[in-house]
This record gives C-alpha cells, structure tokens and sequence, in this order.
C-alpha cells in the first residue's frame, strides 16, 4: 500500500469511527452491497442533537413507485425562517439524509428551515433522476415554505460532494431560460446563496486530474453507475458538470469549502475561478489539514468544528430572518 491510500485509510478510518481499508469495488453489484457495509453507516456522528430543533418526515412526490422523502428540520421560535435545501455526499451512490442529520440540525439551529433530501440512488435510479428530484425539492419547499415555518421567496441551497453536484445542477436547471418542465413547474424558484463543501462540478477535470482515485475506481464505477455504459458522452451536458453551464451568471452568492488533503481541491479551485468570471460573488475556503467528508465529524476534529462555523456564519450574512426569534 502506498502512503497516500495509507493516508487515505486512516482519513476514512476516522470518518467511519472504524478500521477501514481503502475499498476496491469493481462491479455495480459490489456498490450496491456496499451500502450495507459497517462502515457505511455514519449514524454514529448524530451525537449532540439540537434539542430545540424539531425533525419532521415529509414525502414530496411519488413517480413511477419511488417516493422521494426527506428530513425537515424546523428551528424554535415563530419564524418564519429562511430556508435551505440540503443534498447528502455519497457519489450519487451511497449516503441518506440521515447520516447528515447533525448537520443540517445544525444549520436549522442558527436559523433556518432545512429541507434534507434523501434523493435515490444509482445504479438503480441513475442521472438524471436524482437532478429532478432535487429539482422537484426546490420547487416543493417554495410551494410549501409558510406551511414548513419558511419564508417565502429565496432558499439557500447547498450540498456535500455529489449532493453539491445535484445542488449546482438545480441552480443550472432552474435559472436556465427553459427550466425544467414537470409536477410544480409553475412555482417560480430563486435562490439566496448556495453552499457547497468539497463539490463534484466537471467531470473532464476528473478525468484529467483524479488525484488519490486514479487508478480506475472513480473515473469508471462512478461513471458508469451513475451516467450508465455510455458516460463519456454526457460528461459537458450542464446537468453533470455544472462547471460547463453557460449560465453561472446567475448562480446566487457561493461558498465552497475543500479540505487541502482532498483530491476534489481542483475541483472547487475551477468552480469558483468559473464563478468568480462570470461576476458572481465567491468565497472559496481552502482548510489546512482536511480531507473529504470532514462536515461528519467536526466533534473529532477542531478545524472541521472552525470551518463549518465560519460556513454557517457566511449562510446567515446571505439569508434573512423576516420576523423575531
């Protein structure tokens, strides 16, 4: 093993809360299954709730017999709140609301409506249905913000590593002249800011510059997982690598955030270079020491804790409140 998947070890080893090994998927089915795997499981991280959040379980659509449900949490207080819509990490594969649900509790305690959407998973449920759902989402918690405890008007949205993909793919789509059509197409969607933490935004640059996943395991199985056995042919379609939308002109107000030991760093380097171009205001925050996933276990490590306080502080300069806590 070489020291960077040694290095890679202990970094997931840390994330899980467990001894892991650098996994070797090869297969489709071996994805799947390893969504069962112990150390998939990251429910362990939910420690410390906010007691004065309240969780709700909403289903937001149901098509073709798959229901698309997520997590709502609803801060104290009368509200109404501004409102962010949150996707999960897991490369479109892996991953549920719930494993994020320290997070978005937390996000909801300094403020805000936060909609947790579990979207479905490839290879089953490949692209672009985990996009329209988070499509649908946005429109759905626009449509449903006074009942929610939200504020009408502008949500935030944001994600982490392919929920940061699906979240950028939603501003794309949904800022485009010719949005998506659909259930709740009539219900306008704007956007206050977005937030997203070691994002997925241009497949090409994957490609060219994979980092610690060279090797095959990222530029095959997830390509072909998620985009299906002819995936080199949508890698520039906007939905996938939102770097290459020609509308980034109107993306809302961007944090990105990456960890210096992530193999993603060029990624979020050439999104907010994109960004920056095309005049939208950016903050990209580059954290010393970090590697993926670090959003799980900010009670482990201090930086982490740092970085997502200074993450939900930029949040709040971007959202407001419409009436007293």
């Amino acid at each position: 093993m070489t020291g960077t998947q040694d290095a890679n070890s202990a970094w997931l080893s840390l994330v899980a809360g467990t001894q892991v090994d650098v996994p070797e998927l090869t297969t489709l089915e071996e994805v799947i299954a390893f969504r069962t795997h112990p150390t998939r499981d990251l429910r362990k991280h939910n420690v410390d709730l906010p007691p004065d959040v309240e969780i709700r379980h909403e289903t937001l659509r149901e098509l073709n017999g798959v229901a698309t449900k997520a997590e709502v949490y609803v801060p104290s207080g009368s509200g109404p709140f501004p409102m962010l819509l949150y996707m999960h990490g897991g490369g479109w594969c892996w991953g549920k609301a719930e494993y994020v649900r320290k997070l978005g509790m937390s996000m909801a305690e300094r403020g805000h409506v936060v909609v947790n959407l579990d979207y479905g998973l490839a290879p089953e449920l490949p692209f672009p249905w985990a996009v329209e759902e988070t499509i649908h989402a946005a429109r759905w918690m626009t449509e449903n913000a006074e009942r929610l405890g939200g504020a009408p008007g502008p949500i935030a949205i944001g994600g982490a590593s392919a929920g940061a993909n699906l979240a950028a793919a939603a501003i794309v789509a949904l800022t485009h002249d010719d949005a998506p059509a659909g259930e709740l197409s009539d219900v306008s969607v704007e956007f206050s800011a977005a937030v997203f933490l070691y994002g997925i935004f241009d497949l090409p640059l994957l490609m060219q510059r994979p980092g610690s996943h060279a090797g095959g395991f990222a530029e095959t199985l997830y390509n072909s997982a998620y985009l299906g056995p002819h995936w080199l042919t949508l890698h520039r379609h906007p939905l996938v690598s939102p770097a290459h939308a020609p509308n980034l002109d109107r993306f809302p107000p961007t944090y990105l955030t990456i960890g210096d030991q992530d193999a993603l760093v060029p990624q979020s380097l050439g999104m907010a270079a994109r960004l920056i171009d095309a005049g939208v205001p950016t903050t990209l925050s580059l954290v010393e020491g970090l590697n993926h996933s670090f959003a799980y276990i900010p009670h482990h490590l201090p930086d982490a804790a740092t970085e997502l306080q200074r993450l939900f502080g930029w949040l709040e300069s971007r959202t407001t409140t419409r009436s007293e806590q």
